[in-house]
């Protein structure tokens, strides 16, 4: 059923199916993807692109399109809401079509954005020649009681819009065919597990086109009010205690609201780890082939990190001791590695988070946390990240994370003049109680859960994914942002000498 403002069709649907949508695609788009930030191959080069429309709303001036961007290393789909004005001053402008209107990005458009809330609401279902969109939702206020639209800070990959502290729209850019983890994991917390520490699924749209696997555009999730996400919260902290400017109040609190997070995060896999009749989440107990999988996958990500750590060692210059020491540690951290794939299995595997950080949680204003992002790595396909893994690697992700927000606050005072062995020492301090108090949190939580493993296995994982996380930051740091690479470089040393420890 089509609802007021959505229909199959429109003047604008026809030109960008004809031939003046095919001359947008082909001589504006590949001079305005690269340019985004949410466009995912900005250094290849841009073979055809191929615009679909798949349906119209408000009021036929805007359209729901996909776009089809042929790469060297394979082909990538984006969705490119399209709206159409006469006003060519106006923001977010794309191109204008031939002999037609200027069309502008319908993600930063914040009417578009009210009426996919409303068809979400509406439960609206619109066919096309291609397929369809099919919006679902539930909770979602009439749109005469929601508040305005605002932006949201930019991401990295998707638009996200607050309708003020009730809905938060995501609009998805970068399309893979298939079950979006970000909206399936969500929807199961609010229906299935009833976790109350993330923010509850509230509506969906979902391309189903006439050939291929449905593919979700965007989703709606109720507003989480916070003061921020737990990085800028505890980064900010960290300044005061290299600083010197914080008392043992300070540090207990701090504590305290690590093993909070701990907690949180426990409850998050018992969850996860409950009992279902949805074999998308029902649990699995972990097998010899899985302890061999995951050591093989830690093993390689180990080679390839010290494969690109040993011209480093080689070149003079402040990393090079730093990673001749890394690469004097490799046999030793992969012999200690390869223990895993000989142990007793023992947990189960379940749904995970998938990209657990310190970013990826917001601190609540009555310091609680709600846990945000369920969409996984990006740089895994998304088989890897529906699958089932070991809750202990979300563990691993999240201890990292502190470690990373402890080692940043000694390069900002580096930087500011501080005496760095001085910050060091008490960044040292702060992130020792900060990962002791959340893993004390977490196994209280976790306790009698069977996602857990035996002591002995439990170990053995977290040695394995902190130290394949730990190698994947230097790879990223290194080809990124090479000045930063001394902080993963450094977890990998300080695991190293975990790892040698009687």
């Amino acid at each position: 059923m089509n609802g007021p403002g959505i229909t199959e069709d429109s003047a604008l649907c026809r030109a960008l199916s004809g031939e003046a949508g095919r001359a947008f695609a082909r001589d504006v788009l590949p001079g305005y993807l690269p340019a985004q930030r949410w466009f995912g191959a900005k250094e290849a080069r841009i073979g055809d692109v191929d615009l679909t429309s798949f349906c119209a709303m408000d009021e036929g001036d805007a359209a729901l399109c996909i776009a089809d961007v042929a790469l060297p290393g394979g082909a990538q789909r984006y969705f490119l809401p399209l709206t159409a004005r006469t006003d060519d001053a106006a923001r977010h402008r794309i191109g204008r079509l031939p002999d037609g209107p200027a069309l502008f990005d319908g993600a930063a458009d914040m009417t578009l954005a009210r009426g996919l809330l409303q068809a979400m609401r509406d439960g609206q279902t619109v066919m096309g020649p291609q397929g369809g969109v099919r919006f679902e939702g539930e909770g979602i206020p009439p749109a005469a009681q929601m508040d305005t639209p605002t932006p949201l800070a930019a991401e990295q990959s998707n638009v996200s819009i607050a309708f003020g502290r009730q809905v938060v729209l995501k609009v998805y850019r970068r399309l893979r065919a298939g079950p979006q983890p970000d909206v399936e994991v969500s929807r199961h917390l609010t229906r299935a597990a009833r976790f109350a520490h993330a923010p509850a699924w509230l509506g969906s749209a979902t391309l189903e086109p006439k050939d291929g696997e449905a593919t979700t555009l965007a989703a709606a999730f109720a507003y989480a009010p916070n003061r921020g996400d737990a990085w800028s919260h505890f980064t900010s902290r960290l300044d005061a205690v290299v600083a010197r400017r914080a008392g043992p109040a300070d540090l207990a609190e701090d504590a305290a609201l690590c093993r909070l997070l701990g907690q949180r995060t426990g409850g998050l896999h018992r969850a996860l780890a409950a009992e279902t009749a949805d074999h998308a989440f029902a649990p699995v107990p972990v097998t010899r082939a899985d302890l061999a999988a995951w050591t093989a996958e830690a093993l390689a990500d180990i080679d390839d990190a010290l494969g690109m750590i040993a011209p480093v060692a080689r070149t003079p210059g402040a990393l090079a001791a730093v990673a001749g020491d890394v690469m004097a540690r490799g046999p030793v951290l992969k012999a200690r590695i390869e223990r895993v794939a000989s142990a007793a299995p023992s947990g189960l595997r379940t749904r995970i988070h998938g990209d657990y950080h310190l970013g990826q949680v917001l601190v609540t204003p009555d310091d609680d946390f709600a846990i945000i992002d369920f969409e996984g790595e990006p740089r895994r396909d998304l088989a890897a990240r529906r699958a089932k893994m070991s809750p202990l690697r979300d563990v691993a992700g999240m201890l990292r994370s502190i470690d990373y927000a402890a080692r940043s606050a000694v390069l900002r005072a580096a930087q500011s003049g501080a005496d760095p062995a001085d910050a060091a020492a008490r960044a040292d301090d702060w992130h020792a109680a900060a990962s002791r108090a959340f893993m004390a949190g977490y196994r209280d939580e976790m306790a009698g859960c069977a996602a857990a493993p035996e002591a002995a296995l439990e170990t053995a994982l977290l040695e394995l994914f902190l130290l394949q996380k730990a190698v994947y930051e230097v790879s990223y740091e290194l080809s990124n942002r090479p000045d930063w690479a001394v902080v993963p470089m450094a977890g990998v040393l300080k695991l190293a000498d975990a790892m040698s420890a009687p």
